[in-house]
């Protein structure tokens, strides 16, 4: 039986420690309410080490949206990076600042499979401070481009770059074939 597409707790546990810590214990009750059917039962026993479904994950940051933000998603890229700063520990972040950002998010492409049972992240450099960030059979929601968006460019810039840019012009929630993110860093006319 074919498994559904599925990522690791952590990003489950870390929008619960943002909820509670940024707005608290009723706050995080009124989001738990805010999702369906056993979603609410499933998110409340979640563990970091865990596996489950990439649409739980998509609806609950929907929920925290709804609930703690103006139901445009614009609450989701401090959750995200909340959750890439809780990913990369002080230390990586020293050694971090001695690299390439490149490297950071090929890196991120290499740990993809540790945290995503389904979908490919390519990396193409595409200069000194530009690259090109492919998903492939990955998800079909825009809110998961919106949380991957934010994930990379607060990793980016915890490896050193400043003033991280992305275009996403192709996106399969929109039908396309995969999800194409242009990024840059550094100088606007670089």
């Amino acid at each position: 039986m074919d498994q559904p597409p599925s990522k690791k707790g952590l990003s489950i546990v870390a929008v619960r420690d943002y909820v509670l810590e940024k707005a608290g214990r009723d706050a995080w009750a009124s989001v738990l309410g805010a999702l369906p059917g056993d979603d609410a039962d499933t998110v409340s026993a979640a563990v970091g080490v865990g596996w489950y479904p990439l649409d739980l994950y998509a609806r609950l940051l929907r929920a925290v949206d709804t609930k703690l933000g103006d139901g445009d998603l614009s609450a989701i890229t401090p959750i995200v990076r909340f959750e890439a700063e809780r990913d990369i520990p002080t230390i990586h972040r020293l050694l971090l600042k001695m690299v390439e950002p490149s490297y950071v998010a090929e890196k991120m492409a290499t740990l993809w499979p540790r945290y995503h049972t389904t979908g490919q992240l390519r990396i193409e450099r595409r200069g000194p401070r530009a690259l090109d960030a492919t998903l492939v059979d990955w998800a079909t929601d825009e809110v998961l481009c919106l949380g991957f968006k934010a994930y990379c460019q607060r990793a980016l810039e915890l490896g050193g770059a400043r003033d991280v840019r992305f275009a996403h012009s192709t996106c399969r929630a929109r039908g396309a074939a995969e999800c194409l993110f242009k990024v840059k860093w550094g100088a606007q006319d670089a």
